[in-house]
């Protein structure tokens, strides 16, 4: 007690309860829940429509080989393909790794690594 002349000591085991403690946490991870009645509502509990917007994209060129089924279930051509790889500076498929097309129509596409 202060004035008492006596020195305070910490607990031993307090300390080393501690750190177990911690140590338990770091291991285990915490994780907090919120009460059902906590949590954020979703658009569905609001009734507003939600759009789907993602998709996937399709592979029309893997590692420098044509996808034929996948261009035609893309309803594209040959020549749409080889108009794309042109217009980036490619003159073969085989020049390409990776050739892609999302349903918007936003394209991907990563040429092969040149050997110097």
């Amino acid at each position: 007690a202060p004035g008492s002349g006596r020195s305070r000591r910490e607990n031993p085991m307090k300390k080393h309860f501690s750190t177990i403690i911690l140590i338990a946490i770091f291991f285990i991870g915490l994780s907090v829940l919120l009460y059902p009645d906590e949590q954020p509502a979703t658009p569905r509990q609001l009734g507003r429509p939600v759009r789907d917007d993602v998709s996937l994209p399709n592979i029309l060129i893997n590692d420098g080989r044509i996808l034929h089924h996948n261009l035609s279930y893309a309803g594209l051509t040959l020549e749409w393909l080889m108009r794309q790889l042109k217009s980036r500076g490619y003159h073969t498929a085989r020049e390409v790794f990776l050739f892609s097309i999302d349903d918007k129509g936003t394209v991907l596409c990563l040429g092969k690594e040149k050997n110097t």
